[in-house]
């Protein structure tokens, strides 16, 4: 069965709860959010979608710095989408949108290097998960 959800900020409504009516009335069934607007619009996730029949999807994004070549900055983003996955477990989401590069990389690396080190660092993240 196809299931379809929506990026919340591309729903109109003024709230939370008007954009979740609106999704249910254009037939979708989820709601995904961007990571722009975590933590606080996960906050309201929490108070409206119990009453709704739309469910939390998925965080859309992670931190930029996954595949950087800072090691401290690694570890960083490394722990900021370990918080997003306990924010979509909390709602009973199905995980974070997570592209490995966007935009291309900035050190100069070739794809089968930063596709490599984004499997190490997954590797790593579903480990401490």
């Amino acid at each position: 069965m196809l299931r379809l959800a929506v990026q919340e900020n591309l729903v109109p409504g003024e709230t939370f709860a008007e954009k979740l009516r609106n999704m249910e009335n254009y037939g979708f069934e989820g709601v995904e959010i961007s990571y722009g607007q975590c933590p606080q619009k996960m906050e309201e996730a929490k108070q409206t979608l119990p009453s709704s029949k739309i469910r939390f999807s998925t965080v859309c994004g992670t931190p930029s710095g996954l595949l950087g070549p800072d090691r401290k900055t690694r570890a960083q983003t490394m722990q900021g989408v370990k918080d997003l996955l306990k924010m979509c477990a909390e709602l009973d989401g199905v995980g974070v949108i997570c592209a490995p590069i966007f935009g291309g990389t900035t050190d100069n690396r070739s794809l089968p290097v930063d596709r490599d080190a984004y499997d190490r660092l997954m590797e790593k993240l579903a480990e401490k998960t």
